[in-house]
């Protein structure tokens, strides 16, 4: 036998040798064995194929992919079974996203999950917003339950519930005096006029001659029914005819003081003529006091305008930082219309630090009626900022204008700017009247935001539309607001002939705080709770909204002879509790003496 040499490094070395280290490095006489790559004893004769530290007999299921191997990590992103384990959706693999399961199956996934590759029949579902995944009835797709104590809906939030249709019966009532009666033929919210955390509302008794008079009810944690004349009582100056407090509104802060105000309107007051009207503005204060309206800061129109007619907050049309008002004079004869005729007009009344009062128009900007028997004035209201340029808009309702068919009625928006003055409603933005007859403008009002696309929208009434079943018309904002007929706007429509729905609107505020304002329009001639017991509807806001009757609607109603809607507004928080609530507004509850009913806001 022939022994080969080979130089190895400058040693000379056998074939043999060289076959004993290269085949058995172990030295344990068996060849190319387990022990021979990872070290193990001889157990066995697999081998370490792909070299990854690992034989067949140690677990590698993958002998020939040296990425595949017990001691490997899984990866999401690969077919394989990396790790051997028997599976390919181990938790917590590489590139894994997290399942959660459904334990009370109700389609939605509890807060406890897993990160697997894909998911699996336990933890299937890829969202978590199940706050309580042992109930079913508990998710985010179930309704708020009001006051169970549970987050139904699973927002994280105590959630206001809005009211909800029934009887004003059941509401906190604040009952009328026999001797000066229709309490709740106005109502208005103020915001807080004494500033002590709780929102106040004024309702006004004035349509009954006489003097009249407005109740001032102050917010507290416990509202409860009660006399109006309880709290803070101001009367008329003691005309026998002055019909104080056949309006009221919130103004806001006119002199920005820190107190929000109030004003009254007295459209039967004489003092500066014949059927001149007269408006009263009371300003907040720690204390609020009963008083004779005549030692208030007043405003006196002319003979014949019936100032006062209507009255209402402005926002701040001049955005100075201070509150303005609006005083409704549907008499009012500027630019030569006749007497008999009268065209109307709207005071615009700018805040100031001293507000003085004085009389009308010298102390006021006049927006006058655009032809004659027009009644321009026969309501205002304050419209926010509806082309969304930072100034606040105003609108005026002329029941009586026939552009768009005889007294089909119209509403008049005046754009907000820096220096207001006076202007002719023949150059504002028109919304005509669909139809005659209508009356269209007889109430007018700032309905919010209830589409949330950030303008603010109106709300018109047309109470003796459709045979008087009545209309309530939405006008949407937009940063370029054009003239159009109320045809063209989203309609709520009374049910039945003599409902009178779109008597009064008001905005409501966010009453279940979806993001959307909601609205209010009553219905004084609704039958629903008995003849004449009127009703008002709550209209929720939404990013789509059309036009449909009130009665698939959240509904208010009176008890019989009420007339319950006559006046509606939204009260703001009045207890305090972080729900806004609501007030309408009854005058003909208790025999006549009226009465305001408030629907209190709830939560969870």
């Amino acid at each position: 036998m022939v022994i080969a040499l080979l130089s190895v490094g400058c040693t000379l070395i056998s074939d043999k040798a060289i076959l004993a280290k290269f085949t058995d490095p172990t030295g344990d006489s068996s060849v190319l064995d387990s022990a021979d790559t990872a070290g193990a004893t001889d157990s066995g004769t697999s081998v370490d194929a792909d070299g990854d530290g690992y034989s067949g007999s140690q677990g590698d299921c993958d002998d020939a992919d040296p990425s595949v191997n017990p001691g490997a990590t899984e990866d999401c992103s690969t077919p394989a079974d990396d790790n051997c384990d028997g599976s390919t959706d181990d938790l917590n693999a590489v590139g894994c996203a997290t399942f959660y399961a459904d334990a009370d199956g109700d389609g939605y996934g509890g807060l406890a999950g897993a990160c697997l590759c894909v998911a699996s029949a336990v933890f299937s579902l890829a969202t978590s917003d199940d706050c309580d995944d042992g109930n079913a009835a508990v998710n985010p797709g179930a309704a708020e339950v009001c006051e169970d104590g549970i987050d139904n809906n699973c927002d994280g939030s105590a959630d206001q519930c809005g009211p909800a249709s029934g009887s004003l019966t059941t509401a906190v009532a604040y009952v009328g005096e026999v001797a000066t009666p229709e309490s709740g033929a106005a109502v208005a919210g103020l915001g807080d006029v004494n500033a002590d955390g709780y929102d106040d509302v004024l309702v006004g008794a004035g349509y009954n001659p006489g003097p009249g008079a407005a109740y001032l009810v102050l917010g507290s944690a416990a509202p409860a029914s009660g006399d109006l004349s309880a709290g803070p009582t101001y009367t008329g100056n003691g005309s026998s005819s002055e019909r104080a407090g056949c309006a009221v509104a919130g103004v806001g802060d006119i002199n920005g003081d820190g107190y929000d105000d109030a004003v009254v309107g007295a459209w039967d007051n004489a003092r500066g003529g014949e059927n001149a009207g007269a408006a009263y503005v009371l300003l907040g204060g720690s204390i609020p006091a009963s008083a004779s309206l005549g030692s208030e800061i007043t405003f006196l129109g002319p003979a014949g305008d019936e100032a006062g007619f209507s009255v209402s907050g402005a926002g701040d049309v001049n955005a100075d930082g201070l509150g303005d008002l609006l005083i409704g004079a549907l008499g009012d004869m500027a630019g030569g219309h006749d007497a008999g005729t009268p065209a109307g007009a709207a005071f615009l009344v700018l805040g100031s630090p001293n507000p003085s009062g004085g009389a009308l128009p010298d102390a006021a900007i006049r927006y006058v009626g655009s032809t004659d028997r027009d009644e321009a004035g026969s309501s205002v209201g304050g419209g926010g900022d509806v082309d969304g340029d930072g100034y606040d808009d105003i609108i005026v309702g002329g029941d009586l204008n026939s552009d768009g068919g005889s007294d089909a009625g119209a509403a008049f928006l005046m754009l907000g700017t820096a220096s207001p003055s006076d202007a002719d409603l023949s150059d504002a933005i028109e919304y005509e009247g669909e139809a005659a007859g209508d009356e269209a403008g007889n109430a007018v009002a700032n309905a919010g935001d209830a589409n949330s696309d950030g303008y603010d929208d109106i709300l018109i009434g047309a109470s003796a539309a459709e045979s008087g079943s009545g209309e309530a018309y939405l006008v949407l904002g937009g940063a370029a607001p054009t003239a159009t007929s109320l045809s063209a706007a989203i309609k709520f429509s009374g049910a039945v002939v003599f409902d009178y729905a779109g008597s009064s609107v008001s905005a409501a505020g966010d009453l279940d705080q979806d993001g959307y304002g909601d609205m209010l329009v009553g219905a004084p001639g609704s039958d629903s709770g008995g003849n004449d017991a009127g009703a008002a509807f709550v209209v929720l806001g939404g990013s789509t909204l059309a036009s449909g009757t009130l009665t698939s609607d959240i509904e208010l109603s009176g008890a019989a002879g009420d007339y319950a809607g006559f006046a509606v507004s939204g009260a703001g928080d009045v207890d305090g509790d972080g729900y806004l609530d609501v007030v309408v507004g009854a005058p003909f509850a208790g025999g006549d003496a009226g009465a305001a009913y408030f629907v209190l806001g709830t939560g969870m």
